[in-house]
């Protein structure tokens, strides 16, 4: 799948989730989720690298968002 597509998917998933009370979600609660989110989508078609590395830096980045957010 192209990155354009894939971006297009992922916004529409966006949509999807808000439909939620904010208190049901566990990610995508305010538009900094979004943002983060989106970011790393882009980093994967903008940077291509093996998908464990790709998984393993998005870990880390989450591991270092949740603590600093808490």
């Amino acid at each position: 799948m192209d990155g354009m597509t894939f971006l297009t998917k992922t916004l529409g998933d966006f949509v999807v989730i808000k439909s939620f009370p904010t208190e049901f979600r566990w990610f995508v609660k305010d538009r900094q989720d979004e943002d983060y989110l989106l970011k790393a989508v882009v980093a994967v078609f903008e940077n291509p690298q093996p998908p464990q590395v790709h998984q393993s830096e998005f870990y880390a980045d989450c591991l270092v968002r949740s603590s600093v957010e808490q």
